[in-house]
């Protein structure tokens, strides 16, 4: 009976941990659909366990038919808000319109092996800001960057979410925090393949990174410009995979830091803006 007991608790647990995934923040919360599966009445202990081993296997199962559906909010953990008092999640309010994507199959932008440096300079309207790309050592997540940048697709848009000491975020479609790229042909949002490189670190301001939900691989078109040093957002801090690093401000970190002084937030305690900064072209550099 005990045996039963303990494989019971581990059925219930496991359908906690994989059909209830729920990240919560001041802002948004992550969840799945639940799965229900009730086994038959039994009689004896060994038919018990293989009923629980059933229930268990078809709520795997259930659970991978739905893995192909990914909302496009960026989400981190409880704890880290208590060590920024801010995190990176989505911009979903009470009054806004959850975008939720078909996601087509994660799609690796191909990896350029550059032997001399690559540069975009976003020309915003409070001043250009000039960031040098790491296509050696991020060619996937840096490549998706360049490959966007040279299609026009940054022109125009703003910097939606702003957190004084943490970061500038931009780069959704909607400007608001839950637009990905999608792709003209295939109506499909494209999403990269998470990458990292152990030289490649949150560990000053200037860092630009990309942004996601807790899935890894989600990340799209929204990107973000670290105020200051985010040791947290490293691999194993917030989450086992951390944040994919892909290049730095190399000129025009003034022009960041003016961005975020001059935010104006449509109320108390909200990290949107009332007078978003846009983007107005990206020129490339090779």
């Amino acid at each position: 009976m005990k045996k039963l007991i303990l494989l019971v608790l581990f059925a219930a647990f496991t359908f906690q941990v994989n059909a209830s995934v729920i990240i919560r923040s001041n802002l948004v919360a992550y969840s799945d659909d639940a799965t229900i599966v009730q086994a038959d009445p039994v009689i004896d202990i060994e038919k018990e366990e293989k009923s629980i081993s059933k229930a268990i296997a078809n709520i795997k199962a259930s659970l991978e038919q739905t893995e192909s559906v990914k909302k496009t909010i960026m989400t981190i953990p409880n704890s880290v808000v208590t060590q920024t008092k801010s995190a990176i999640v989505g911009d979903a309010k009470t009054n806004t319109k959850e975008i939720i994507m078909e996601a087509q199959p994660i799609v690796e932008v191909e990896k350029e092996q550059k032997d001399h440096e690559t540069f975009v300079v976003l020309k915003t309207e409070k001043g250009d800001v000039k960031i040098k790309l790491y296509m050696d050592k991020a060619p996937i997540t840096a490549g998706n960057f360049l490959d966007l940048a040279k299609k026009k697709f940054y022109n125009g848009l703003s910097f939606h979410r702003l957190i004084a000491g943490f970061m500038v975020q931009g780069g959704c479609p909607l400007g608001t925090g839950t637009g990905n790229y999608v792709d003209p042909e295939t109506k499909q949002p494209r999403y990269i393949k998470h990458e990292s490189h152990p030289e490649l670190k949150h560990d000053k301001e200037g860092v630009v990174a990309m942004a996601r939900t807790s899935d890894p691989d989600t990340a799209s078109s929204q990107f973000f410009i670290d105020l200051g040093p985010q040791p947290f957002l490293n691999a194993g801090g917030a989450d086992p995979y951390g944040y994919a690093v892909f290049g730095q401000v190399v000129d025009g970190m003034s022009v960041v830091h003016k961005i975020m002084k001059e935010n104006i937030a449509p109320y108390a305690g909200s990290d949107g803006s009332s007078n978003p900064v846009k983007i107005l072209t990206v020129e490339v550099i090779e």
